[in-house]
């Protein structure tokens, strides 16, 4: 059994932790597993909030009524609150956007709204806790964390993603040069 406690610190305390889809996803598919780490994190008094378009990314896989209202119930369940793309999170999505294209990287809206949202809130306690280490290299954001998750035939693996203003200007000199 990974010891999760061991990973996760008083750092985390009182962190707000914006939610990927795929984490969502996972902890829809394998819920027990994800159980130790639910409570850590709520020990830590983590707030989980994500943007209105994962919430809907996250209903529309299910063509059933009934399992759309597991994965409501799921989300009430963990509390997640749902934040609105506003102008300044938009703006952040064009700036991010322009510095991924100099690498030749597309990825879907959603992760570039996720990141934006990170670089929005990038002075305070917010994280990112996704397993999409593709998307969000290295470039631009910090890994604080790596949190398994073990299930009977394999392990998932989450990080919790910091936005990193120093890597954001080192990344914008290159970019307007």
């Amino acid at each position: 059994m990974i010891a999760l406690d061991k990973i996760i610190d008083n750092n985390l305390d009182n962190s707000f932790i914006l939610i990927d889809t795929n984490f969502i996803i996972e902890y829809y598919k394998y819920r027990k597993d994800f159980e130790n780490l639910i409570k850590l994190l709520s020990l830590r008094k983590c707030t989980y909030f994500t943007l209105h378009e994962i919430y809907l990314e996250f209903i529309r896989g299910s063509n059933i009524r009934q399992i759309t209202k597991k994965k409501k119930d799921l989300w009430n369940t963990l509390k997640i609150a749902t934040l609105n793309v506003d102008p300044e999170i938009r703006s952040n999505t064009e700036k991010i956007i322009e510095i991924y294209r100099t690498k030749g990287e597309k990825l879907d809206i959603t992760d570039f709204y996720l990141g934006a949202t990170l670089m929005k809130f990038y002075d305070s306690k917010t994280l990112l806790l996704t397993s999409n280490v593709k998307h969000f290299n290295c470039n631009l954001f910090d890994i604080k964390y790596v949190l398994p998750v073990e299930h009977e035939e394999l392990i998932s693996t989450f990080y919790l993603y910091k936005f990193s203003i120093k890597k954001y200007q080192k990344a914008l000199e290159k970019y307007t040069k």
